[in-house]
């Protein structure tokens, strides 16, 4: 194991059943990852600076940690249908509804366990902002991913 990447997230992906429309989360558990947090974050907007907190996650891709289900692209893993769907995760910033959680979570998002109440349960939830893709790199293969 990497002494870089030593924690562990749960990915909630979200997805929009097809026939009924319904909201659903797909849970995965992520090995091998770094969470640095409360990092600050400066954005500009009408001439208007602003400083925020944000989580900054790296995911290593160089080694398998024991991950069995594989990171997809978020376009490809829309048309997984639903029966694999447990063999894959993405990181979507589109729809702004992926959430990342620091540590293993065994909670399911459903009519018993609202999305909302994660952040009861866990001290570092964050919904997905920003995802840079460098697993093309021909060292440390990563991603990084800003949530707040």
């Amino acid at each position: 194991m990497n002494i870089l990447f030593r924690d562990t997230m749960t990915v909630y992906n979200f997805r929009r059943d097809k026939t009924t429309g319904a909201e659903k989360w797909h849970r995965t558990v992520v090995k091998g990852i770094q969470w640095r947090h409360n990092r600050n974050e400066l954005s500009v907007s009408n001439n208007v600076q602003s400083v925020a907190k944000a989580e900054h996650i790296t995911i290593d891709f160089g080694h398998s940690y024991g991950n069995t289900a594989h990171y997809i692209q978020p376009c490809e893993y829309k048309s997984v249908p639903e029966e694999e769907i447990a063999k894959y995760w993405t990181l979507d910033t589109s729809e702004g509804m992926d959430v990342l959680v620091l540590g293993e979570s065994e909670y399911e998002i459903n009519a018993d366990c609202k999305l909302s109440e994660l952040s009861k349960y866990f001290q570092y939830t964050v919904t997905v902002t920003a995802v840079s893709d460098n697993r093309n790199m021909p060292r440390l293969k990563h991603i990084k991913v800003v949530g707040k």
